[in-house]
């Protein structure tokens, strides 16, 4: 949904699922996004994006079933409102701080039924684009518990209209999520992405600026005065160039910093550390 605000400037909503691997080996990720949420909100705040948050944790259902060391192999956050978002960054931290990095036994873990249950159980805000990032140091388990392949995941995707979606796993993985751009978002255009970065184990400064990059390409993309959405039906695939320079966020880019944008400093909408937007 797009509204005028003071001074005719436009603002519009993004919706942004953090789907993130609770494994043992997962700490640094975890502290990375925790880390990560108010520069994130700052990149987004300077587009005029007002974004809530939501977050999901998996780990291996097909190993491990529904509990593994007394954690869950499947889980979607719930906000204090009862809702899978939240616009508070105290809430969100506190609910990323409560994840454990434990389980997950032998690779693979189950990222296809982890981005279909964020694709298809969180509660999308009318008119707000649908972002999915998803984080994992694993190859994702095909065919996994309920998502027997790529097709199966693409037409979840498809289905519940996600606008965006980010892949950060390591470089060897990648080609398993090839397939993943066709499917089309809430205005048939393709999926933005999936961008993949190459996660470096126990990086917890590496993975924010990753995250942060992310932020940037995803608000550019969303208010793209030029093409507001950038891969429209029976355009270009994004996995056809062959330049993988450009599917990667480069290192030294735009780390996301607000600072400089005048946007930031509009009297009619203050940010805060305790939310992302003050009513």
């Amino acid at each position: 949904m797009t509204i005028e605000a003071t001074g005719s400037k436009r603002i519009t909503s993004a919706n942004v699922v953090f789907c993130v691997d609770a494994t043992g080996s997962m700490e640094f990720a975890i502290t990375a996004v925790k880390n990560a949420i108010v520069r994130v909100a700052e990149i987004y705040m300077a587009s005029r994006i007002h974004i809530s948050v939501g977050l999901v944790q998996f780990r291996d259902i097909v190993f491990a079933g529904r509990d593994d060391c007394g954690y869950p192999t499947l889980e979607m956050a719930s906000f204090s409102d009862g809702s899978s978002f939240t616009a508070n960054t105290s809430e969100f931290s506190s609910s990323v701080g409560s994840l454990v990095a434990a389980g997950g036994g032998p690779n693979p873990e189950s990222s296809f039924d982890a981005i279909a249950h964020a694709a298809s159980h969180s509660n999308w805000s009318p008119g707000a684009t649908r972002v999915i990032v998803h984080i994992t140091d694993a190859e994702p388990r095909i065919p996994d518990d309920s998502m027997n392949d790529v097709d199966d995941l693409r037409s979840i995707l498809t289905k519940s209209g996600i606008d965006q979606l980010f892949i950060v796993a390591p470089e060897e993985t990648h080609d398993s999520y090839e397939g993943l751009e066709m499917a089309q978002g809430q205005e048939d255009q393709f999926i933005l992405g999936p961008v993949y970065t190459v996660m470096i184990q126990d990086d917890v400064d590496h993975l924010v600026e990753r995250l942060s990059g992310i932020a940037q390409q995803s608000s550019d993309s969303i208010l793209d005065d030029e093409d507001p959405t950038p891969f429209v039906s029976g355009s270009i695939s994004p996995f056809d160039d062959d330049d993988d320079d450009d599917d990667e966020i480069e290192e030294g880019g735009n780390d996301g910093d607000a600072s400089d944008s005048d946007s930031t400093d509009d009297p009619d909408e203050d940010y805060s550390d305790d939310g992302l937007f003050d009513d």
